[in-house]
């Protein structure tokens, strides 16, 4: 695996690639799909983002403009929290892994399309060299839940005849502390590439203004890329963690990081808001996002951007990609 930092010197750009060298855990699917996922490490981690952080301020003038609650309020508070360590799959659910798991079990409470994504191959590498490699897109956070809740159910029924060992692992969306802590991987920048973003190395709206010293693209993306398109990863191996799709966190919605009750160890906090219950805002049933997407300018790709959105819905920007909260080396035989 490859990872990329990018440094600014004079007016020009110096980039510095290392090899990293990660195990990688293969979680089983049914009808034989893998899913790949990495430790991240237990440790401090800090989160959010400095006053003078890049387009920052712009962004905390649109959600002072656009969302309850936020006006007045610091959004990317930075904020040092502690995590244990936890498994995160390496991509986004793609479009294979989701249609493996709806097609081989029953709902739990909900319904779902094994095939939601609006993302289309638009190549002969999509269609033949990597069919079903596009990330599903169009879940909700409820859907999302839904097809972890029936994997769970399935890894439970067929785990020692999976030839498992150790207690059987349980996926489940992660929390916004450990979405950042995994993209960052140590990382203080705006992205973990450093301070600058660039159309290659991520899949975001490059033809907006450049960030850093970002180029600047001639069209628009219409989609996502296929997983792994880059071929670089963060230094804990992660790919895809700014651009992409938005993916959901376990988390509600609240617009101050650090509110009262704000966890400090990493877990969801899944209580509602009490300043938007108290506003009776339609927005304090939302739950959060992470990441940005492919339809968004730099500035929303950020690794301290918070978004959120209600549990129901669906959007051609949003997916998800799940955490194992116990780091699988004892649960998968290793």
């Amino acid at each position: 695996m490859l990872t990329l930092t990018a440094l600014e010197e004079g007016s020009g750009l110096r980039i510095r690639t290392e090899v990293v060298e990660k195990a990688v855990w293969t979680l089983p699917l049914p009808g034989g799909e893998p899913l790949e996922l990495v430790v991240v490490p237990a440790g401090p981690a800090q989160l959010g983002s400095p006053s003078t952080e890049h387009e920052r301020q712009a962004v905390m003038d649109w959600l002072a403009a656009n969302r309850d609650g936020c006006k007045g309020v610091d959004v990317e508070a930075l904020r040092p929290v502690r995590l244990e360590a936890f498994a995160l799959v390496r991509h986004p659910i793609n479009q294979r892994q989701w249609r493996a798991v709806v097609e081989a079990v029953d709902a739990i409470e909900l319904s779902l399309d094994s095939a939601p994504g609006a993302s289309k191959p638009e190549s002969l590498w999509e269609l033949h060299a990597q069919p079903g490699g596009l990330p599903v897109d169009n879940v909700s956070w409820q859907q999302s839940r839904e097809w972890l809740g029936r994997l769970n159910r399935w890894l439970q029924g067929q785990w020692v005849e999976l030839g498992g060992s150790g207690e059987v692992p349980e996926l489940a969306l992660p929390s916004e502390n450990q979405w950042e802590s995994a993209c960052r991987a140590g990382a203080a920048t705006p992205f973990h590439f450093g301070d600058t973003l660039d159309g290659s190395w991520a899949r975001y709206d490059a033809t907006a203004d450049p960030f850093g010293r970002g180029r600047k693209a001639s069209s628009k993306p219409k989609q996502p890329w296929v997983n792994g398109s880059s071929g670089l990863v963060n230094r804990w191996g992660l790919a895809e963690m700014h651009g992409q799709l938005f993916e959901w966190c376990d988390d509600s919605l609240h617009p101050n990081p650090v509110g009262e009750g704000h966890p400090q160890d990493g877990q969801p906090w899944r209580e509602e808001d009490e300043d938007l219950v108290r506003l009776k805002s339609s927005q304090q049933r939302w739950k959060l996002m992470r990441g940005g997407s492919w339809f968004n300018e730099p500035r929303y790709c950020r690794a301290a951007f918070r978004y959120g959105k209600h549990p129901a819905d669906v959007s051609a920007r949003f997916g998800a990609r799940p955490c194992c909260p116990l780091p699988p080396g004892s649960l998968l035989g290793a």
